[in-house]
């Protein structure tokens, strides 16, 4: 909550004088330059990537594909007759994420946030697609992936920077409007629900309630008004228990989570194997590929319980390195939205921060026992090609916005956009 608050009082540092200067633009403002102009942004090449995002991206990447490994190997060879089948995958799903990385950090962010309505308009295409037969293809009862060729696509995960550039596009014009519903809430929310129906429709709850949260914490840091939001969120709270209790399987899952050794060889099953991933491992884990779990006991141990098997073979230590990671990569994002001036760009980079740290939370909160379990992987950790796609996607928008050390006053008022005592008006 203080990142939160700081995030949402100031945009970036700077004297008074500097920000009296942002939030009283000259009266006339100078005229927008129409012209398209080369939208790479050299200052990335010759200032170099922020190593406080590269480096724990990069410790992440390469940690994924050394327990992506570990976890599946078994699994691979009886399924597939090679241990090394999800590696090799992963691995070019680990270079195409790099190449759109470093294509969105090299980009503008400027210049990427004027495609953002196009953007979320394929978005929605493509997750209305999903259900339709015989485009969509169903595993487990859920209807979340699009076959092109051998490989298969996950559009709800693009749907989490699609909707972060479409917040950080629209919110920064609302100026004060933004603390009315009609006017500030309501066009986003109407695009947030569009993408909850569709998700619920595959149905997806999880990632669901990742996104509403992620835009919830937007909109605060937006500035809305805190009344309309917590109004929202106890509306929501019949809503949201209604669509657990009356589907059997989360329903379940629900009270499973209340007691897990009820039924520790059928409802509680995957959760239990989970602690005893952890207890097994110890301070210092049972070795690299030592692990025993993975072995047929916990369910999907490469994807939405890697990080049990983290824990198990690398022990305490190996899962606080990794929690470690994932908090740096998280300040480090809070820290660019701190000091942009830009309100987009702040806006983009908090989006980030917490959808990174929403979906790390998660992931991990399920494999601990504090939260229901839920499928969501861990953010460049987990085998997946979309997620790890979508992912590199945001990291490279978020390095984007941290090339440069500010946004000048004179760009921010030619697109009519100002910045009040760090507040977004």
């Amino acid at each position: 909550m203080m990142l939160l608050a700081q995030v949402r009082f100031r945009y970036h540092r700077g004297d008074r004088a500097a920000a009296a200067r942002v939030s009283s633009p000259p009266t006339s403002a100078p005229a927008r330059d129409r012209t398209f102009d080369f939208p790479i942004r050299w200052s990335t090449i010759r200032g170099g990537l922020d190593p406080w995002i590269v480096g724990p991206v990069f410790v992440l990447l390469s940690l994924g594909l050394v327990m992506v490994f570990s976890a599946s190997a078994f699994i691979a060879e009886r399924d597939y007759g090679s241990h090394g089948h999800y590696l090799w995958r992963q691995a070019v799903f680990a270079l195409i994420g790099l190449a759109v990385m470093a294509l969105a950090a090299l980009v503008d962010y400027r210049v990427t946030l004027r495609f953002t309505y196009p953007l979320v308009v394929l978005v929605l295409a493509l997750l209305a697609l999903v259900l339709v037969s015989p485009f969509g293809h169903a595993v487990g009862g859920a209807r979340r992936w699009l076959v092109v060729g051998n490989m298969t696509i996950q559009p709800a995960e693009f749907a989490k920077p699609a909707l972060i550039l479409y917040l950080a596009q629209l919110l920064p014009r609302k100026g004060a409007a933004i603390r009315s519903f009609s006017q500030g809430l309501l066009p986003a929310l109407i695009v947030l629900g569009v993408v909850l129906v569709l998700l619920l429709l595959e149905p997806d709850l999880g990632t669901a309630l990742l996104l509403a949260g992620v835009v919830v914490a937007i909109l605060v840091a937006a500035g809305a008004w805190l009344p309309h939001v917590a109004l929202l969120g106890l509306l929501s709270v019949p809503v949201l228990l209604g669509l657990i209790w009356n589907v059997a399987y989360r329903r379940r899952r629900l009270l499973t989570f209340l007691d897990p050794w009820a039924d520790p060889s059928d409802a509680g099953f995957q959760i239990v194997q989970s602690f005893l991933a952890f207890a097994s491992g110890g301070a210092w884990g049972v070795g690299l590929g030592d692990g025993r779990q993975k072995l047929f006991f916990l369910p999907e141990p490469h994807t939405d319980f890697i990080f049990s098997v983290i824990g198990e073979e690398l022990g305490l230590v190996g899962t606080i390195a990794a929690m470690a990671a994932v908090a740096v990569l998280i300040w480090r994002a809070v820290a660019v939205a701190r000091r942009t001036a830009d309100p987009r760009g702040a806006l983009l980079a908090f989006g980030v921060a917490a959808l990174l740290g929403g979906q790390s939370l998660i992931h991990m909160g399920v494999a601990v026992g504090i939260l229901p379990t839920k499928g969501l992987p861990l953010p460049l950790v987990s085998y997946g090609g979309s997620s790890l796609t979508a992912t590199m996607l945001c990291i490279g928008l978020l390095l984007s916005v941290a090339a440069p050390r500010h946004v000048s006053a004179a760009d921010s008022a030619a697109d009519g956009l100002s910045v009040r005592a760090g507040r977004i008006t």
